[in-house]
């Protein structure tokens, strides 16, 4: 079978049944302008990592149709993700031995999720049924540490609010109470309505995030673990929980918030604190951070255009 035809049956057999309209189109995009152009007619069994590899190269350098710009590295990763996406399911119904896009990534990454990896990630934690708890830190910002001591008396739903008591804690699989300050966060619409369906799957819990089968809240260990089969179900590169906490701070400053409410919503003590971690995303300085990516492009294409020169010379 040729990777054109697994796409074909895995887009309405697996990807539109699963996948939110957005994120159906975005899979078909990628497909048909990227992927099944250069790796369509190749045998599933005949794929392998170094033709990834050299795939992903064409991408980047023969992959953007409106410049003569490299394509970002940010389109990049989706490519390779729904690669891997699509080679995954392909061996999990054995069709291959094994994904050779496996464990293969672009780049360490140090930015925000994109609005099309958030919705993979999403929808990847919505079919292990973990969705409630990976939302609210993308929404909100909330520590891994704070979302696992939720207690269901924390919500009012009724105003949509949450209280964050930051220096409970869960041990030896139980909440223990400590002395500290709270911050009340304001809960998005998706959010509240997640909490809503969660809260009636677990009606006699106390702990809002609890294991199915113990009902006891979860440890630090099985969130990594829980974001882990994420990331792998996504087809996302490996990135830190944190990072999760990192994408609603830069979103919530693109979309015009200010430092103050940021911080008090992240529960920084101080407003230097935010400023020093975010100090590249202030407004202040987009025009710098566009302007030094895109040169940042121009020194890599420079660059290839010189190795291409020194291989014609040596044949």
């Amino acid at each position: 079978m040729t990777l054109r035809e697994w796409c074909a049956h895995w887009q309405e057999m697996v990807d539109r049944p699963a996948s939110r309209p957005t994120t159906f189109a975005a899979h078909g995009y990628l497909l048909k302008n990227h992927i099944l152009p250069r790796l369509g007619d190749r045998e599933l069994s005949d794929i392998t990592p170094e033709e990834l590899q050299h795939f992903l190269e064409d991408c980047k350098w023969r992959g953007n149709h409106r410049s003569t710009e490299p394509l970002k590295q940010e389109t990049l990763r989706h490519i390779l993700s729904l690669t891997s996406k699509v080679l995954s399911r392909a061996e999990q119904d054995g069709f291959i031995a094994q994904n050779p896009a496996k464990g293969m990534v672009i780049l360490a990454r140090n930015e925000p999720l994109s609005d099309w990896e958030m919705e993979e990630y999403l929808d990847a934690a919505e079919e292990l049924e973990v969705l409630p708890i990976f939302l609210l830190a993308l929404e909100h910002g909330l520590r891994q540490r704070e979302l696992i001591a939720l207690k269901w008396s924390d919500l009012d739903e009724q105003s949509r609010t949450l209280t964050i008591r930051m220096h409970r804690t869960v041990e030896y699989g139980g909440l223990v109470e400590y002395e500290g300050p709270t911050r009340t966060v304001t809960l998005s619409e998706p959010a509240a309505a997640e909490l809503k369906k969660l809260r009636s799957r677990f009606p006699s819990s106390q702990a809002m995030f609890v294991h199915p089968g113990t009902l006891k809240p979860y440890s630090p260990g099985m969130i990594r673990r829980l974001h882990s089969k994420v990331l792998e179900r996504a087809g996302l590169p490996p990135i830190r929980f944190i990072d999760l906490r990192h994408t609603y701070s830069v979103r919530a400053l693109e979309e015009g918030r200010t430092v103050k409410e940021i911080a008090a919503n992240l529960g920084h003590t101080r407003l230097t604190t935010t400023r020093k971690c975010y100090r590249k995303y202030l407004p202040q300085n987009a025009d710098h951070i566009k302007k030094s990516a895109a040169k940042r492009a121009a020194a890599e294409q420079k660059q290839a255009a010189k190795q291409l020169g020194k291989l014609f010379a040596l044949g």
